[in-house]
């Protein structure tokens, strides 16, 4: 989300039904819309616009003090969240981020790759070899809680993943599902290859993830980042060394409430959350040590399937606004 921008959040707008029925401009200090066209449609003073912003249109409030205020999702923010970012509408549109790598760039909804890059006839089948990853990147992504779907990546040589490499670079609120990565080189994760100097924040993948060096279900190899809240539940092989359920290598990283729950197996350094760690720091992270196909992991704490469906392994976690879970079913989701 753009620095400076306010989110207004605490009360329901059910709770204040004279918001809606007096069709007075409220007092927005404190308020989180619920149902938030709907509740707002009869407001005085509003204004609708059209945006691929969000795949909804977006309800700007004018106040009398000026102050323009927007809607994304259930949540309504003073100005305008995305200014200056470009629109991902699409596979394609998504790709075209290798034109410029030093850019700010959002999902406006849920992308499907599965025909777009696995069907002959797919834009970018590209002969098999599939997506492109992009990088290096050094802008920033924000996914704005949508999900990728399919993504197919089967490269020779350098880093692979959707982002081959990112430095200095911000990649935040995205889910790689049923993702289908392969690298014959270093660097191959889920979401990232090399990932150096940069943030994560939110990230999660499925699917499948294999490669021969630093192979990872979110990352390849990590390198003086941050990445907090994130997971993979990928089977992650690889043929060489240092192959991990999370990330395939981490050098001098911290790592805050991530876990992983994937099928790992490779050759040397091999572990249930992460192959090789040096001077990394991980906080409240695991990995499930009866899914994962291992008991012991260079960074994490290991826990069993039972242990990983319940709230309370997961020490200072937040299961109120950042994570879900339905205790003794599943592992924990991001919201």
């Amino acid at each position: 989300m753009q620095a400076g921008v306010k989110v207004f959040q605490a009360l329901s707008v059910k709770d204040h039904p004279t918001i809606i029925n007096d069709k007075k401009s409220p007092d927005l200090s404190n308020c989180r819309i619920d149902s938030p066209i709907g509740a707002l449609s009869n407001m005085e003073g509003t204004e609708k616009y059209n945006s691929v912003g969000y795949g909804n249109p977006i309800v700007a409030i004018h106040q009398l003090n000026g102050h323009i205020f927007s809607l994304a999702g259930s949540k309504l923010y003073e100005g305008y969240p995305f200014e200056g970012y470009t629109a991902i509408t699409n596979c394609v549109e998504l790709q075209a981020m290798k034109d410029d790598l030093t850019g700010k760039y959002y999902l406006a909804n849920d992308i499907d790759c599965t025909y777009c890059t696995q069907d002959p006839n797919g834009a970018l089948y590209n002969g098999g070899l599939g997506f492109a990853p992009i990088g290096t990147f050094t802008g920033i992504f924000d996914g704005n809680g949508h999900t990728i779907t399919g993504l197919k990546i089967n490269r020779l040589f350098g880093e692979v993943g959707l982002f081959g490499s990112i430095n200095n670079s911000e990649i935040k609120n995205v889910g790689m599902i049923d993702a289908n990565i392969s690298g014959d080189g270093h660097y191959v994760g889920g979401l990232v290859g090399y990932n150096n100097n940069s943030t994560t924040t939110n990230c999660y993948s499925t699917g499948a993830v294999s490669g021969d060096n630093d192979v990872g279900g979110l990352f390849g190899q990590m390198g003086n980042t941050v990445a907090t809240n994130c997971y993979s539940t990928c089977a992650v092989s690889g043929d060489g060394e240092s192959i991990g359920g999370l990330a395939g290598s981490i050098f001098s990283n911290t790592t805050t409430n991530c876990y992983s729950t994937g099928a790992v197996s490779g050759s040397t350094n091999v572990g249930g959350f992460v192959g090789y760690n040096y001077l990394g720091t991980y906080d409240n992270c695991f990995w499930d040590t009866q899914t994962s196909g291992q008991a012991t992991s260079a960074g994490g704490t290991g826990k069993t399937t039972a242990q990983m469906k319940q709230e309370t392994t997961f020490t200072n976690w937040d299961f109120t606004t950042i994570w879900a879970i339905v205790e003794g079913v599943s592992y924990p989701t991001l919201r």
